[in-house]
């Protein structure tokens, strides 16, 4: 998530991966739906998810041989 989809320029969001653990978004924080904070954004999460954990996998994989 970008800031500007954040700020309002884009409310509609998506999350390919969730992480429950250490995610801000779905986790202990809920942070886009925070009551403390002045902006919301809806997301759906999910979408493409093997995809993304693929992207994600090898990303990190790569980057831990370097």
């Amino acid at each position: 998530m970008r800031g500007r989809d954040y700020f309002g320029a884009n409310p509609d969001g998506g999350l390919g991966v969730t992480d429950p653990q250490r995610g801000g978004a779905i986790s202990q924080f809920q942070i886009l739906q925070n009551p403390a904070l002045n902006h919301r954004a809806e997301f759906r999460a999910g979408f493409m998810e093997e995809e993304c954990k693929a992207i994600l996998r090898g990303f990190f994989k790569d980057l831990r041989a370097n």
